[in-house]
């Protein structure tokens, strides 16, 4: 399984961003059961952007074939007339959700099926006509498929999480919205990094990782820095810092990613002082 959960962001005019975020680990489970078998991996992409359209998208469950299926569709996207200029965003859905459908009547991968939640952000128009949207689409072995509009609000708030970790970064995120910073992007981000570096769930590990669209231009991915080292797309970076990337530690700061300092010109996001445990959040994602 995995911790997979998407917000929006509010600036004072409008909403203005999407994310989708992941933590990296592939763990293996025992047929027939959700226990352990071991990790198979604390370095797997979950979170994929389309370079060249305002797409996002993100995996929860069976790795086996969302993440292959994923990175493929990425790729028609970017490289192929997948969609026509005139595709309302029901419309580009639509041609997405068929796609997966076909790709998992032809998948052959190994171990029995198993379910999966894919999440899909777009953004149609731009600048002040933008507009934010979001889908999930579930998948089990017994009820197919069935898919998800979540709509957008008027504030910087979770709008979907799923997966083993849900729990633990649901309280988490309640008691950063009861601190001083109330609905924040860097407070539903906090409260995952914090959520993930608890430790409370077993099959969410490794570093976070994440994705977003922006009022303009398409997909993005972001850096991360997360225990002091730098990571993009689940992988540890070390020496050779890919260019045009934009980097967060674990207060959503924007840094400079030799240093890891704050950006030059961007505001501190301290971790607010009155975290709580939180009362019990109510399950509306």
């Amino acid at each position: 399984m995995t911790t997979l959960a998407s917000w929006g962001g509010v600036d004072s005019r409008r909403r203005s961003s999407l994310y989708l975020v992941s933590d990296s680990r592939i763990s293996g489970l025992r047929s027939g059961s959700r226990e352990i078998a071991g990790s198979i991996s604390d370095e797997a992409q979950k979170v994929f952007a389309c370079l060249n359209e305002p797409h996002i998208f993100g995996y929860s469950g069976w790795a086996d074939y969302s993440a292959i299926a994923l990175a493929e569709l990425v790729g028609v996207i970017d490289g192929t007339r997948f969609f026509n200029p005139i595709d309302s965003p029901r419309r580009r859905q639509a041609k997405i959700q068929l796609w997966l459908r076909d790709r998992l009547l032809r998948h052959r991968g190994f171990g029995p099926p198993m379910p999966f939640s894919i999440a899909h952000g777009m953004r149609e128009g731009a600048r002040m006509q933008s507009r934010f949207h979001l889908w999930v689409s579930d998948w089990t072995p017994i009820t197919g498929w069935s898919t998800k509009k979540k709509y957008m609000r008027g504030e910087s708030v979770l709008l979907y999480s799923t997966g083993s970790g849900k729990t633990r970064l649901r309280t988490r995120n309640q008691a950063w919205k009861d601190s001083e910073i109330g609905k924040k992007s860097r407070g539903v981000y906090g409260a995952f990094c914090e959520a993930l570096r608890s430790g409370a769930d077993p099959q969410s590990k490794g570093p976070p990782q994440l994705v977003g669209l922006f009022d303009r231009g398409y997909g993005q991915y972001f850096g991360v820095v997360y225990g002091d080292q730098l990571y993009l797309k689940g992988r540890r970076i070390e020496n050779d810092i890919p260019p045009g990337i934009q980097w967060f530690n674990e207060t959503f700061e924007i840094v400079e990613p030799h240093s890891k300092r704050l950006a030059k010109d961007r505001q501190r996001q301290p971790k607010p002082r009155n975290l709580s445990r939180a009362r019990k959040p109510t399950s509306l994602f």
